[in-house]
């Protein structure tokens, strides 16, 4: 059941989904109506990312946060589909282009690429790694004013 504070939308029915919804094209009613927005490995799903954060602007109240996390370097996996990987500026520019202020945006959870030694000899993937770090994951934090 929904709560009164929060929707828990997907795009597809499961655990702990209050509606089936695609972030592309949200309820019309819900036009300013949310304080705070979040998605936590969504956007990376997402067929075009870019119209969803101009959904996010849409939906948010003046004055409302939102929190985007999602993957910078990561296996492909569905749900349904894979589409994208960001960097910070680029998830930093998506939300700007659709009228937000980012406050802040990061990454986490440093990781390693190994790929093929013909692509990286394997006795420079430590300095290689260091000099171009790969994370699991990228933030972005803002608010629409």
């Amino acid at each position: 059941m929904a709560s009164k504070d929060y929707v828990k939308l997907d795009i597809r029915p499961g655990v702990d989904v209050d509606m089936i919804g695609d972030l592309h094209a949200l309820p019309e009613e819900w036009t300013g109506k949310f304080d705070a927005f979040i998605a936590n490995s969504v956007f990376e799903h997402l067929e075009r990312p870019w119209i969803a954060a101009r959904e996010v602007m849409r939906v948010l109240a003046p004055g409302g946060t939102f929190l985007v996390s999602t993957h910078q370097c990561f296996p492909v996996h569905g749900h349904p589909s894979d589409f994208f990987r960001f960097s910070k500026e680029a998830l930093r520019l998506i939300f700007e282009d659709a009228g937000l202020t980012v406050d802040a945006a990061d990454y986490a959870e440093q990781c390693l690429i190994v790929p093929p030694e013909h692509i990286v000899p394997y006795g420079m993937l430590e300095s290689w790694n260091r000099e171009f770090p790969s994370y699991v994951h990228v933030r972005a934090a803002g608010r629409k004013t």
